[in-house]
């Protein structure tokens, strides 16, 4: 078994030769690296996608929070390896099991490892990520020697497809599960013991699912795990017992679907998201990654669960009561991540942000606050989820003081008959005024959200569809040189919706409705991106399926199918082998329209969700009637309500969303002196595996967190005015490197540096500050060519060989490296940036005296290949620092 050290050796030997190795080195600010004690309940917080898409998730950075603030407890996290570093990892030579990012521990180590659900398409990285760690991905094959696997999320309403994987789910809101978990699992130490205890006593825990107290029935007597399809006809309790085979001995879960039905799993409710678990002692600030994210900002949630109502959307069923946060808790947990976080923009999370009763107040406050109170910040604001029916002047006025973030907007249906059906509540003047908004306060490009294939959909619907982006394309792409982006994805039936029971219209129809909109908005000068319908059908079967399908994610596995949520990685022809091998017609599986009065694969798992309301709403749909927002008007009767259990809200409800008063607020302008400092870095470690930009952003951060008043740049997208000199190669390790930064007032040297260092994280230090400088290019013309010293470092190259190669190379007038970039065929003439070579004795290495022609030199490592005839891949190997003096 490897451990730790081996883990940084293997880390040593392959981080030069994967793309963003910065995505496996961890130590980022705010990562709770702590050596955990020996009697520490430990947890894996694994994640089934990339890292940057990970770091982006709120759920999981609400959880390490909570799990890290619980004494005695310790979470790490683990994200899904992209596949060059799987490759890497699976080497029998030099390979390794799949480790966590804080103390590099094989996750076969811990105590529990639970996983994200959030998206049908992961589950496949969820197997094969168990399988890098070395752990039998079904849970029938895993004793007490291996860690308790669990999973939260999204998906954990219908985890049936996956459910062999897991020895319990946790079901809704996971905050105050967590630490009913830990303490559950304090008392089984050691945890290899009682294994079938432990699960009695964590299926006492509201919310919490143990998959394996529960067996699938099926009408045509097949088992799921069986071959064929399975028609499935209930659920039966065993309690990790024998399923009895005698019809009245056997325990069947009321599928009634009416909440508190028998052995039903009721769904975690937090009451109060605003004054409950997740904030004060649990609440820590965001990581900062160290690759940028998908979602690079802070991330505040201002309220949880929406009441909208619209019909295919799972999340607004299964997040209700719509729980608010008060304006006081939202600006008091944003500068909190601010300060810590130094990130450049702030983001108010919710389904649906507008609809917040105090949402006006909330941004007016933020803006004056965070550009004011916080220091001269320049942060600014992004409200992602915004309804057509709720943006005004006063919220899109304050969002562009600073920045214009990105605007989507979600019509969903192109006719107001369809968006009468499925509850969208939005009319056609609503999304043109909305658009019109957007554009006359500046913007200059607008994303619009579609979908096709929902319930009652005919081509009218579809031709008005076209007709709705016509009108605002040609009103505003023609004169006002705006932009309009329009994704189109196909309507999905997820559990728990008024739509549960639909059937997906399928490839083929997919494929036509798509042509119809393509060649309607030809010339108009629209940006179309249609979802794969491929991806979607795939998706569809597994929304909705029950654990038949197990064996097709690992039949999937087995083919080599993962990160199939990436277009360049999906392989439909791969998918409809694993379900043909198990005896499942795809299409016909996905496209199936269920029976009301049927049993539903998800049935015993309790949303709150009354059934009787959804075919209400099913009903409603077919005739196009609306259903209204219970949060200002009346109770709708979907069930969720009730001891203890209602909407909670942050301000005043009695004021439509976007009008509570607040203060008035003046924009935030750019003042102050212009000091320019000159400073020097120096960067060691895994570190040196961060790309510029990535160190770029990491040092600016750090100077954001330092309290340091940085001068920024005027106009509509302010910028730090900091700037480097050049960039450094990833890999290459640095002693002293310059770079420079403007203030607005002086501030001593000594003082800059010593607030960098106390905020920056391991391997990278300020080595110097000087300034004010009054001629900068003066500085800047005394700084040095690169010099770079390379160590052997047991990757090939030999001494005795060297002398002859470097004088080759030496003697040379041109010696050109080729390369493509971009898809492009380069070459570079690397002799003319090569002032000298210095072969260093007693097994020194290699020093390299480069020169900068043009503010540029070509990386080292391309220079060794070109000197030394070996290819660049294996040059990244050797250990290399840019010398320097500050």
């Amino acid at each position: 078994m490897k451990n730790n050290k081996d883990i940084e050796t293997f880390l040593a030997s392959v981080l030069p030769k994967v793309s963003k190795p910065g995505r496996y080195i961890g130590g980022e600010v705010n990562s709770i690296s702590r050596n955990p004690a020996m009697d520490d309940l430990r947890f894996a917080l694994a994640f089934p996608e990339l890292y940057e898409i990970g770091m982006s998730h709120k759920g999981i950075s609400i959880i390490y929070g909570v799990l890290n603030s619980i004494h005695g407890v310790h979470a790490e996290r683990v994200f899904a390896p992209w596949p060059d570093m799987a490759e890497k990892m699976r080497d029998m030579d030099i390979g390794v099991d799949l480790f966590s990012l804080e103390t590099k521990t094989p996750i076969k180590d811990f105590d529990v490892v639970g996983f994200s659900l959030m998206y049908e398409l992961t589950y496949i990285n969820v197997v094969n990520m168990l399988k890098l760690a070395n752990i039998p991905p079904l849970s029938s094959d895993r004793d007490g020697s291996y860690p308790l696997v669990i999973a939260g999320g999204a998906q954990a309403l219908n985890p049936e497809p996956v459910a062999g994987i897991f020895d319990a789910v946790v079901v809704g809101d996971g905050e105050e599960a967590a630490v009913e978990i830990c303490e559950v699992l304090k008392g089984f130490r050691p945890l290899k013991e009682n294994r079938k205890g432990i699960l009695s006593a964590l299926e006492k825990i509201e919310g919490v699912y143990v998959t394996t107290f529960y067996e699938p029935e099926y009408k045509n007597g097949k088992s799921a795990e069986g071959e064929g399809a399975c028609v499935f006809s209930g659920m039966v309790y065993t309690g990790g017992g024998v399923k009895a085979e005698n019809v009245a001995e056997k325990v069947y879960v009321d599928v009634s679907g009416e909440p508190g039905g028998g052995r039903r799993v009721r769904r975690r409710i937090l009451e109060d998201v605003g004054n409950g678990i997740s904030i004060g002692s649990f609440h820590i600030s965001p990581v900062v990654p160290n690759v940028k994210a998908v979602h690079d900002r802070v991330s505040v949630e201002i309220a949880r669960g929406c009441a909208r109502g619209c019909r295919f959307c799972q999340a607004g069923y299964v997040n209700r009561p719509v729980r608010e946060r008060s304006v006081e808790e939202v600006l008091s947990i944003a500068k909190e991540d601010l300060e810590n976080t130094g990130m450049e923009e702030l983001s108010l999370l919710s389904l649906s942000a507008t609809d917040h009763s105090n949402i006006t107040s909330i941004i007016k406050s933020l803006m004056r606050a965070l550009n004011t109170d916080v220091g001269e910040r320049s942060v600014a604001l992004s409200v992602p989820s915004i309804r057509a029916d709720t943006l005004t002047n006063d919220i899109i006025g304050e969002i562009k003081k600073v920045r214009k973030t990105g605007f989507t907007i979600a019509p969903e249906a192109g006719s107001q008959r369809l968006r009468d059906a499925i509850n969208k509540n939005v009319t056609e003047d609503e999304i043109e005024r909305t658009v019109d908004i957007v554009f006359k306060a500046g913007w200059n490009l607008i994303k619009l959200y579609f979908m096709i294939g929902l319930p009652t959909e005919t081509d009218r619907d579809i031709e008005e569809l076209i007709g709705l982006v016509r009108r605002m394309a040609r009103r505003h792409i023609s004169s006002r040189k705006g932009r309009i982006n329009v994704s189109i994805s196909t309507f999905i039936p997820k559990p728990n919706t008024p739509f549960q029971w639909e059937r997906f219209i399928g490839v083929e129809e997919t494929v036509r409705r798509q042509g119809m909109i393509r060649k309607g908005l030809v010339g108009e000068g629209v940006k179309l991106k249609f979802h794969d319908p491929y991806m979607s059908l795939v998706e569809a079967a597994f929304a909705r399926g029950g654990r038949e399908l197990m064996g097709v994610v690992l039949k999937a596995s087995e083919l080599g199918c993962g990160f199939d949520g990436w277009t360049e990685h999906f392989d439909f022809g791969l998918w409809e082998r694993a379900f043909h091998d198990l005896g499942i017609d795809i299409h016909g599986y996905a496209g199936a329209v269920f029976d009301e009065a049927s049993p539903l694969p998800w049935d015993h798992i309790d949303s709150g969700i009354e059934r009787g309301f959804l075919i209400d709403e099913r009903d409603k749909a077919y005739v196009a009637e609306t259903t209204p927002d219970c949060v200002r008007g009346e109770c709708v009767g979907c069930g969720v309500c009730g001891e203890g259990i209602s909407n909670v809200f942050g301000g005043d409800i009695t004021a439509s969303p976007a009008e509570a008063a607040s203060p008035e607020v003046e924009s935030v302008s750019v003042g102050g002196e212009r000091l320019k400092y000159l400073l020097f870095f120096s960067r060691s470690g895994n570190v040196r595996f961060l790309s510029h930009l990535e160190n770029a952003s990491l040092i600016i951060r750090a100077m954001k967190r330092g309290g340091l008043p940085l001068r920024y740049s005027e106009g509509f997208n302010p910028k730090p005015k900091v700037s480097f000199r050049g960039a450094l190669p990833v890999g290459v390790a640095a002693a002293a490197e310059p770079f420079f930064v403007e203030l607005t007032r002086k501030v001593d040297p000594d003082e800059i540096t010593s607030r960098l260092n106390g905020t920056l994280p391991s391997g990278i230090r300020i080595r110097s500050a000087v300034g004010p400088v009054d001629d900068a290019r003066d500085f800047v013309s005394r700084i040095p060519d690169p010099v770079y010293r390379v160590f052997h470092n047991g990757a090939g190259l030999d001494l005795g060989d060297d002398a002859g190669a470097v004088s080759a190379f030496l003697e040379r007038d041109e010696a050109w490296y080729e390369y493509k970039s971009k898809g492009k065929d380069k070459r570079i003439n690397i002799r003319k940036y090569v002032e000298g070579v210095e072969l260093l004795e007693d097994g020194g290495g290699i020093r390299l005296k480069m020169k900068t022609i043009n503010g540029s030199s070509p990386s080292p490592f391309k220079v060794l290949s070109t000197i030394f005839g070996m290819p660049e891949g294996e040059t990244r190997s050797l250990s290399v620092v840019k010398e320097g003096d500050v």
